[in-house]
């Protein structure tokens, strides 16, 4: 069974250069639909908390990923930055 999840990317500036995201692991998803309508339904809930962790960083994208796929990315994200996430 998949597992989907949500992540949001932070904006990107001259003070923040580092394309940084925020997963979201709870609550989690069986099909990407049930994921995108919570993340309708909870938008401005879920831009908060990114802001909040980011210290006001503001949000430039929300998805919803599988599983594999997140794994795939923080892998890539920890070789271009060379540490561990």
């Amino acid at each position: 069974m998949k597992i989907f999840f949500i992540i949001m990317t932070m904006l990107t500036s001259q003070q923040n250069p580092n394309q940084d995201i925020y997963v979201i692991s709870e609550p989690s998803f069986t099909t990407p639909n049930q994921c995108l309508a919570f993340v309708d339904a909870e938008m401005n809930g879920l831009v908060a908390k990114a802001n909040i962790a980011f210290e006001g960083r503001p949000v430039e994208n929300i998805y919803c990923i599988e599983q594999n796929k997140l794994q795939e990315l923080l892998t890539e994200m920890e070789k271009a930055q060379g540490t561990s996430i």
